[in-house]
Parts: C-alpha cells; structure tokens; sequence
C-alpha cells in the first residue's frame, strides 16, 4: 500500500462527500448559486489580478507539473513528480470524454447567451479534478499537516471556478472526485503496469527533471490569461529562486538539516 491506513480511510470520505455533495449541487444548488453571482458580480479587476490569476493557475497541468519538477529537482527523487505525472494523465483520459458525453453549458453562457450557440465543457472540472489529483497523489508522501495544505489549495482552486460562473458548483465538486480516484489510480497503475526502476531513476532524476521543466515552457501559452508564463515568473518566480537557493545552502544555514543533527548529537539529551 502506497498511504497509510489512516490517510486511505480519509481519501475514502473525502470521495464520499465529494461525489454527494456533487449530487446534491446538481439537483438543488447549482442554478440559485450561478444566480447569486450573477447578480452580484465579483469585479473583472479582482479577477484579472495577479495573483488571482495565478492562484488559478494552480489547476492548469502545465503549471502543476513546472512547480512538481521543480520541487523534486531539489529533493532529488522522481517518484512523487513522476506518480503525480500519471494521475494527471488519468484524470485528462477521464475529463474529455466526460465533457464530451455530458455536454453541458457553462452557467456563463446560459445566463449570458440564453439561446446559445454554448461550449459545453462545463461538466466536470479539470481543473479541480487536476488539483485534486496532485493532492491525493503528494498525500502519500507528506505528513499531516501538508496534507491538509494540499487538499485546502485544490479546494480553493476549485471554488475559485464558481464566482466568475465558469463552473456550476456540482462541476467542481465531480471534479473533486475524480481527481481523488485518478490520485489513487496512478501509484497502482505504476506498480501493475509500468514497472519503472526506481533506483536508476533516481540517480538520473535532476538531470531528467530539468529537461522536463524546459520542455513546458512552450505549454505555458495555454492558460486563461494571454501571458500566462509572464505571469507564472512574476509570482512564482522568486519563491521558486528563494526556495532553490534555501534548498542548495540548506547545510550552511543554522536551521539547516545538517545542522540541526549536529547539534542533537553534541546535545544528545535536548
């Protein structure tokens, strides 16, 4: 088993609530909620804020994955980013078809052009369900406390999709659940059909990491705002500079790993 017993119990409610919820939006919240926002306008300049817009940018894979290669580049290890990679590919093999099959209008387009022509890609969220995805998968390598960081984040993403009416809330919600079963799919499909090395993917990983992280780079361009990858440096730019250089001195910093276990070992009773 790739997570604790405990964690898998709370993957599982999390599932439950997400898939009832989802229903319960559908049969008696979704229209009176897009009819909240709709006449109660959230304003364009809040929306288009910068780090609005980023925050959403949370949900786009290309950004997701940027931000995991990264983070593994400095850890060194492959599996989080590379079981991650799989359940995003899980839940995009589930989220087209479903848009296609289900064909629903955005409540943007019904409240705006009530005759249409509509997109139909309302339900379900990939977005939530990318976010979701990412966060069941990470669950299994974080400890508590993160692990509600993460889930809080997706949420937020996925609630973010609600005001500006590009979702119905029971889109949100559906993708929510399908993220969660894509995030638990992914380390089984691995084990059963992959059967990657580890060890030797390991010891090549920062180097794999970094071609993968430039190969995105033309992906930034397909987002919700025109400068998408401007935009990803200005606001994650520094913090990801800072916490490379953070992770890189980490041995000559006070409260660096290494110098914190030296320290227990000249004062082995604190």
């Amino acid at each position: 088993m790739w997570i604790s017993d405990k964690k898998h119990t709370v993957l599982l409610g999390l599932l439950v609530i997400t898939t009832v919820l989802a229903w319960l939006c559908f049969a008696f919240f979704d229209e009176k909620v897009a009819a909240i926002f709709s006449n109660v306008p959230v304003s364009d300049e809040f929306w288009n804020g910068r780090w609005i817009l980023a925050f959403r940018q949370l949900g786009k894979v290309w950004a997701t994955v940027w931000l995991l290669m990264l983070y593994s580049w400095m850890r060194g290890k492959g599996r989080p980013a590379i079981t991650a990679l799989v359940a995003l590919i899980v839940t995009l093999v589930i989220v087209g078809p479903l848009k296609e099959t289900v064909d629903r209008p955005r409540p943007e387009e019904v409240i705006n052009c009530p005759q249409g022509p509509w997109s139909k890609q309302s339900f379900p969220s990939g977005d939530t369900a990318s976010a979701f995805a990412v966060a069941t998968v990470l669950a299994g390598f974080f400890a508590w406390p993160w692990m509600a960081v993460l889930f809080g984040i997706a949420l937020a993403v996925g609630l973010l999709r609600i005001p500006p009416l590009s979702h119905w809330p029971s889109d949100v919600m559906a993708g929510a659940a399908i993220g969660i079963i894509s995030g638990y799919l992914a380390p089984i499909i691995i084990e059963r059909h992959i059967k990657l090395d580890w060890d030797k993917l390991e010891k090549q990983w920062r180097i794999i990491a970094v071609v993968f992280t430039f190969a995105l780079i033309p992906l930034a361009g397909i987002g919700e705002h025109e400068n998408s990858l401007w935009l990803f440096i200005k606001t994650y730019g520094l913090f990801v500079a800072a916490a490379c250089l953070l992770w890189k001195c980490r041995h000559y910093l006070p409260f660096g790993s290494h110098n914190l276990l030296a320290k227990r070992v000249k004062n082995p009773s604190k």
